[in-house]
């Protein structure tokens, strides 16, 4: 016998609780194992710039996107600013590089603070479409 998680009554094979009204099927498919919203937070919040939050989740092209913008920018601007560190100063061309890499950085690093929002606010969801569990999960 189940029962009904918001007022106790015994139910069996119903959608909603005969006494209650409370929905009862599950909001996952059977054997699905949602992830966790805490885990996806975690990792948009320390490594989101780089797609781990997406590759968690399972929506690995777009983590693969974010992972081909950040890192390639991120290491032409490190170059660029270790060049005028040690005094070798940048051509006209290398001065042009540095200011595209950053606006680049700028405009892919507002992606994951968009998907913080989004993880943080209940919409984001994983590649099979379903919002991420509030419970600790995978």
């Amino acid at each position: 016998m189940k029962y009904c998680p918001n007022c106790g009554t015994g139910v069996e094979n119903m959608q909603y609780c005969s006494n209650c009204g409370t929905h009862l099927q599950s909001e996952y498919p059977d054997n699905y194992q949602p992830k966790s919203k805490l885990n996806t937070l975690l990792l948009c919040l320390f490594a989101g710039g780089f797609g781990a939050h997406r590759f968690y989740v399972g929506k690995t092209g777009t983590g693969i996107l974010m992972l081909l913008f950040t890192v390639p920018f991120i290491a032409i601007y490190s170059v660029a600013e270790g060049l005028k560190v040690f005094g070798m100063g940048l051509s006209k061309y290398g001065g042009i590089l540095v200011m595209i890499s950053t606006i680049v950085m700028i405009i892919f690093l507002a992606w994951p603070l968009i998907d913080l929002i989004r993880i943080i606010t209940d919409n984001f969801t994983d590649s099979n479409g379903y919002k991420l569990s509030k419970t600790t999960g995978v």
